[in-house]
């Protein structure tokens, strides 16, 4: 993840994936100097993406040792870490409920510059998870021009392997999530300005929105005498294609991601800590009650907060120690900071590639 973007230099971005990348950077590479303690800690490396993208190693067995998610929208509020499906929810869901009405479109906002549209609610973590696993399997089969994962890849059996749940007991909450995803979009508010542009200060204002799905479907054939010809697809939204095709990804360890996914929390703060670099000394500094906003905490106490996030901390680097061997909560003037220990070098060593 340390690889910079692109340098080379245009008149500005033509394709859509280069649309998108300049729009949802909201980082760079460059180094940022000591962070002053007592403001908050609010200045966090943030890494820009991949220049050279090789599909790693074993990338289309069974059991990928990584998985993969677009960037920004990990370092966003968008998925909610205290949301769960409930209770009394349809049993078909929503699509498959004949008596369900037509659902009034919802609108969360949940900051000045990112809001989710969904018709179903909120997205959770375990939506996050599907996301990295189709992500995953899109990248591995070389991302095809039809943005379409194919075959054994796109069934909600594989999808729940591969999260560490059991294929049958886990078909209601995997096509739940698939479903919330195909009718969510996340839409995210652009501003900047060039003070020394050619021809005077420029300032620019805008919106982009980004979807996850935008089809899925399955078919089973069968036949006497015939083996059974099931054709299985799942087709990803074409601004989210673009983006993974633009190298605008974070890889995350799957193993990680399994042992986490019944701690929301941790899960999203892992996931956010991934897209971060930490600075020469290996350490990355958050204010605790704003990152824990960032990480979709929704609880109004501050004593609560900071108590969930010191309990994710510690679960995330009791979960992966070769990745964050440690931290530390320092007093700041106001608010707790973590100082979070991040290992260099943990990546897919086929991503280590040759660009001679």
């Amino acid at each position: 993840m340390e690889n910079r973007a692109s340098g080379s230099t245009s008149n500005g971005p033509i394709h859509l994936s280069d649309i998108l990348a300049q729009a949802l950077r909201v980082g760079t590479d460059s180094a940022v100097p000591e962070p002053d303690l007592n403001d908050g800690i609010d200045q966090v490396v943030e890494v820009a993406g991949y220049k050279a993208l090789v599909p790693f190693a074993h990338s289309q067995e069974e059991t990928p040792d990584w998985l993969l998610h677009e960037t920004h929208l990990l370092r966003q509020p968008v998925y909610r870490t205290e949301r769960k499906d409930s209770d009394d929810e349809p049993v078909g869901s929503y699509f498959d409920n004949p008596a369900a009405e037509q659902l009034p479109l919802l609108t969360y906002e949940y900051d000045s510059e990112t809001t989710v549209i969904s018709r179903i609610g909120e997205l959770g973590t375990r939506d996050m998870l599907v996301v990295a696993v189709l992500s995953q399997a899109f990248f591995a089969n070389g991302c095809p021009a039809d943005n379409k994962i194919r075959g054994d890849q796109a069934t909600l059996g594989y999808i729940a392997r591969q999260l560490g749940m059991h294929p049958e007991g886990a078909t209601r909450l995997i096509r739940a999530s698939m479903e919330r995803l195909s009718t969510a979009r996340v839409k995210i508010k652009v501003h900047g300005g060039d003070p020394a542009a050619v021809g005077g200060p420029t300032t620019t204002r805008g919106e982009i929105t980004v979807g996850f799905l935008a089809n899925f479907g399955w078919r089973e054939r069968k036949q006497r005498g015939v083996a059974v010809n099931r054709d299985n697809y799942i087709q990803l939204d074409q601004a989210m294609a673009d983006l993974i095709r633009a190298g605008q990804f974070t890889f995350l360890r799957a193993e990680v991601l399994r042992g986490l996914r019944r701690q929301p929390m941790a899960l999203k703060l892992y996931a956010w800590a991934r897209t971060h670099r930490p600075d020469e000394r290996g350490r990355i500094f958050y204010g605790v009650n704003k990152l824990a906003k960032q990480l979709g905490c929704s609880d109004q106490n501050s004593t609560r907060r900071r108590r969930k996030m010191t309990e994710a901390v510690e679960a995330v680097c009791s979960a992966a120690p070769e990745e964050f061997p440690g931290f530390e909560m320092r007093t700041g003037r106001h608010d707790q900071v973590l100082v979070l220990r991040r290992a260099k070098g943990r990546e897919p060593v086929a991503l280590v590639a040759s660009t001679a």
